[in-house]
């Protein structure tokens, strides 16, 4: 994950002969992002790097490194109107590895949405999420980091790609936590990870993670479950825990979330019947894929 703190201008300097660096876009547990401007093209783009100097990590899938790497691998098999799209990968004059990603103008969380903005925004926001999920399983990996901050809304495109809408766009971006469906089982458990925060927001892991067991789309959907219970009920569920919660009381909180927001949504709504199986305990009990849920908010309506 990265900020989406004002841009800082950072000290001149140019990546790898080409690129000219601009501004400061945001940085998180493994690596930092900048606005560059390409000296041949004059085209501006973003471009992500390791932590400059950071030492090998003692756990290989959370090495900066390694984990660059695994992002630019998934991201060349991915083509999606609503995943950040790779376009070049390099390394720059010390020899570290970067990736140059398309620049995503104006963006905001996907949680966080002006007064005026109405239902059928919204929920066509979470129609995009899900789309972008389900074309990543489609390819067999697990992004394993689905928090607010990775599900982006950019307000305006590369229209030479896409076609124009006046719809905000929804971008999943940060794949640095990636990885293949068939690989989840090796991965090292949590608790040999350090604390939650390096491997995905506390808030956004599903109970089974917390226990131990490997990621998975489940978990996946667990999380967009998260972002999409906060998104229709305009509520946080931050607010009902505080700075010291346990696992234990994070794995507790939808339950006791949606029983709230039941009056607001209505208690045999459609609406709170997807989020409590989005966000069910018992991860067999979720939606099979990511596309029967997009199916289901796209039948939903104005329904509340």
């Amino acid at each position: 994950m990265y900020s989406l703190a004002r841009p800082a201008a950072p000290p001149a300097r140019t990546i790898a002969g080409r690129y000219d660096v601009l501004a400061h876009l945001g940085a998180g547990g493994m690596g930092t992002v900048h606005r560059v401007r390409d000296l041949r093209t004059h085209r501006f783009f973003a471009i992500k790097q390791p932590w400059s100097g950071s030492p090998a990590g003692s756990v290989p899938y959370l090495d900066p490194r390694a984990s660059l790497v695994r992002e630019a691998a998934a991201l060349a098999r991915l083509y999606h109107p609503h995943v950040v799209h790779l376009l070049d990968v390099g390394t720059d004059e010390s020899g570290e590895p970067f990736l140059v990603l398309e620049l995503l103008e104006r963006p905001t969380t996907i949680v966080t949405w002006p007064p005026s903005a109405c239902r059928a925004e919204r929920v066509q926001a979470l129609v995009q999420l899900f789309e972008a999920l389900a074309h990543v399983h489609r390819a067999h990996f697990v992004h394993g980091d689905v928090t607010p901050s990775n599900v982006l809304l950019c307000h305006s495109h590369d229209r030479t790609r896409w076609p124009r809408s006046p719809r905000a766009r929804v971008c999943l971006i940060d794949f640095g936590l990636v990885v293949g469906t068939e690989e989840c089982s090796t991965l090292p458990e949590l608790d040999a990870c350090g604390p939650p925060s390096l491997v995905g927001c506390a808030l956004y892991l599903a109970p089974e993670l917390v226990e131990g067991a490997p990621m998975s789309v489940a978990s996946d959907l667990y999380a967009a479950g998260m972002i999409a219970a906060e998104v229709l009920t305009g509520t946080n569920p931050r607010s009902r825990v505080g700075p010291r919660a346990t696992l234990s009381t994070l794995r507790d909180l939808p339950g006791a979330w949606l029983d709230e927001a039941a009056s607001v949504l209505g208690r045999e709504s459609r609406t709170l019947r997807l989020l409590r199986r989005l966000l069910a305990r018992d991860p067999a009990r979720r939606y099979a894929s990511s596309d029967e849920v997009a199916f289901e908010l796209r039948t939903i309506g104005d329904d509340t």
